[in-house]
């Protein structure tokens, strides 16, 4: 039976891959680390929320932080990640943007679901806010969205 390693060293595409799916996790998270902590400096600023404005205010905090990390992460993968394939930067810059609306739609679809749907603006978990909770759950869905948009899309990197 051939092991996972000879498996992967005789599939070049796998290997690859793999190679980049793990840079993107590193990748992933840095940017996870601004994306987390923009959305809880604009929760810190929003301060204790009635219920009506808690999923507003989860909806549009996800939303600037998504975005913070979507810059970085851009950056981080046209130097670390993924090779440009038949065009330029800025193509791939835009591309991304595309692809980032798409992951913004899963997380805000998650975070739709766990804040309004499911009451994780109410939760309290020893030191863990529901909302951050919920964030965290939604960065995890919107990283292989991002992944599979990012290398095949944005950067064509096959």
């Amino acid at each position: 039976m051939m092991s996972w390693a000879d498996f992967v060293q005789r599939h070049a595409w796998l290997q690859k891959w793999v190679r980049q799916l793990s840079r993107y996790f590193v990748v992933s998270a840095v940017a996870a680390t601004v994306d987390l902590g923009t959305f809880s400096i604009l929760i810190a600023l929003a301060g204790d929320l009635k219920t009506e404005y808690l999923l507003a205010t989860a909806l549009l905090a996800t939303a600037i932080a998504f975005l913070a990390g979507t810059v970085v992460s851009f950056f981080l993968c046209l130097r670390f990640v993924f090779r440009l394939s038949g065009h330029s930067k800025t193509v791939a810059a835009f591309r991304t943007l595309i692809s980032g609306l798409v992951g913004l739609s899963a997380n805000l679809i998650v975070m739709y679901v766990l804040v309004d749907l499911l009451a994780f603006g109410t939760m309290r978990l020893a030191v863990f806010d529901g909302l951050l909770i919920a964030r965290v759950i939604a960065l995890g869905v919107g990283f292989f969205v991002n992944f599979v948009m990012k290398k095949y899309y944005a950067f064509r990197d096959y």
